[in-house]
């Protein structure tokens, strides 16, 4: 059985290093991420986590290959603002556009 590894945000930056690094200890990597990159070292799937039906019909096909044996989730929040000065809806909206979308994916596979 080939072993397979999704990495989501796999396009570029620390996801695409993450595939990268992957491939080069034998995993074969199944990247996810908004558009697409002009190459990729392994299967590339261009999607939406933040759209709940997307992401239930990807985790059903990715539970349904039974060779799925992790998930990178390459997640993270920029917002450069002093501690004293971070309101929580301007927070909250950043990390409902970046965190929920990448948890959306390992609770929907059954």
């Amino acid at each position: 059985m080939t072993r397979s590894i999704v990495v989501t945000d796999a396009s570029k930056g620390v996801g695409r290093a993450a595939a990268d690094v992957s491939v080069q200890q034998s995993w074969s990597v199944i990247g996810l991420a908004h558009s697409s990159p002009g190459s990729f070292p392994g299967e590339f799937i261009q999607t939406d986590l933040s759209n709940l039906d997307e992401t239930r019909v990807l985790a059903n096909d990715l539970a349904a290959r039974r060779n799925v044996l992790g998930i990178v989730n390459n997640v993270g929040i920029a917002k450069h603002e002093m501690i004293d000065a971070v309101e929580l809806d301007v927070f909250t909206a950043v990390m409902d556009l970046n965190v929920r979308p990448a948890l959306q994916l390992p609770s929907s596979i059954k």
